[in-house]
């Protein structure tokens, strides 16, 4: 034991006079967890985009359209709206990106075409909202109207439970007469400013909030401790090349203690970078990992698993370049498809189950019950479990490899 610890302190000694390993460990995950997190905060400039509008209906209700609706007091901060006299100009508008997205309200309304650019996508989904909503509207306001003639052509009991009923009619009461002095236009106007008397509030089901800096700053610590980690293996092909492995495995200690001792030295490395990623999201942006005593039991498991895999990784490895791409190879993929770089939830089913055939999906899992639901160790103990199991399999795997290294 004594002599693992003496291996792992000088190799300690070494990493930390190397910038590398302050680069690795803390400025790069930090760094990019803090780009990551304000891409996807919504701090940044106000979202503007300039819209084209094509009217080619020319009656009231298209009018309200513009006056109503682009002018409204939530989209004026979101939209410039430019008119146009024909689709024709309007298209070649947004194809040479003078316009961002054109509106074209068709005759009758039967019809509102969103012309988009497929250079600006927020705007185009945007504009397409919009304009899904407004032909609700109208569809609503059409449909009320009719409900209200129907009811005074054909009397109250014209409608049941589900809707019309014909066989409900008593053909002696139906005076059409009586829906000849409707007038349409002013109870159109009455529907449409009659106030909505529901009103639409949110918040999260969990006990918090999910911040962008909370799911990926744990994400991108898990990603940038694989090549923190991967730095025993490495560091003992070097040894062999330079000779002095040999001269290591000549003194009177155990063979074993050479390898447990560099990885002794990584391990402590690696926590402690995933500790200074989750002190520094949290000093810069108040990012909340969950409860402390379960996050370190992730942060711990996961540990595990990364060394574990950096371990097979670079174990059949015969150079230290040779063992570097591999890690490499194995770190991006486990965080692509582990879902590191995007959240797991917005992601396909399919590629959702396979996150969670990686250590990164599992630990990422936790990390959204512990944040999101508040929860503790016991409702992740299945994350911890399933994560421990991935370490176990990797380091079955690379034992002949690891032989090779202690034996020759």
């Amino acid at each position: 034991m004594r002599a693992t610890v003496t291996i792992a302190a000088r190799e300690l000694r070494s990493r930390l006079r190397d910038r590398s390993a302050w680069i690795v460990g803390l400025a790069a995950p930090v760094a990019l967890a803090s780009i990551i997190a304000i891409a996807f905060s919504g701090d940044g400039p106000a979202f503007r985009a300039t819209a084209g509008l094509v009217d080619l209906d020319g009656g009231e209700v298209a009018s309200r359209f513009a006056s109503d609706v682009l002018a409204s007091d939530e989209l004026a901060e979101i939209f410039t709206v430019e008119p146009f006299a024909d689709e024709a100009a309007a298209r070649a508008a947004v194809a040479d990106r003078t316009i961002d997205v054109a509106f074209v309200l068709h005759p009758e309304l039967e019809r509102i075409t969103v012309v988009r650019d497929a250079r600006a996508p927020l705007a185009g989904t945007v504009a397409t909202s919009v304009a899904e909503a407004f032909a609700a509207e109208v569809d609503a306001v059409a449909r009320t109207v009719a409900a209200v003639a129907t009811v005074r052509v054909l009397g109250s009991d014209a409608f049941g439970p589900d809707g019309l009923d014909l066989a409900a009619i008593d053909p002696t009461t139906v005076e059409p007469a009586r829906g000849a002095d409707l007038e349409f236009g002013a109870l159109a106007e009455r529907v449409v400013d009659a106030a909505v008397p529901a009103t639409v509030t949110h918040e999260s089901a969990g006990a918090h909030d999910l911040t962008p800096a909370a799911y990926f700053g744990p994400g991108m610590a898990m990603l940038f401790v694989f090549f923190t980690l991967a730095a025993a293996p490495r560091s003992l092909l070097a040894e062999a090349r330079n000779g002095t492995l040999a001269r290591l495995r000549a003194a009177p200690i155990p063979a074993v203690a050479i390898p447990a001792g560099k990885s002794l030295a990584a391990a402590v490395l690696g926590f402690a970078s995933l500790l200074a990623v989750w002190g520094a999201t949290a000093l810069l942006f108040g990012a909340r990992w969950g409860d402390p005593v379960a996050v370190v039991a992730v942060l711990l498991a996961f540990l595990v698993a990364a060394a574990a895999i950096a371990t097979l990784a670079s174990a059949y490895a015969r150079t230290e370049a040779q063992a570097d791409g591999i890690v490499s190879v194995v770190a991006f993929v486990l965080a692509m498809i582990g879902g590191n770089f995007l959240l797991v939830s917005d992601m396909p089913p399919g590629l959702q189950a396979v996150a969670l055939a990686t250590p990164n999906g599992q630990a990422l899992q936790a990390f959204l019950v512990l944040t999101a639901d508040g929860g503790g160790v016991r409702e992740v103990a299945g994350n911890l479990v399933a994560i421990l199991a991935f370490a176990l399999v990797a380091f079955l795997a690379s034992v002949p490899g690891l032989r090779r290294w202690v034996a020759s």
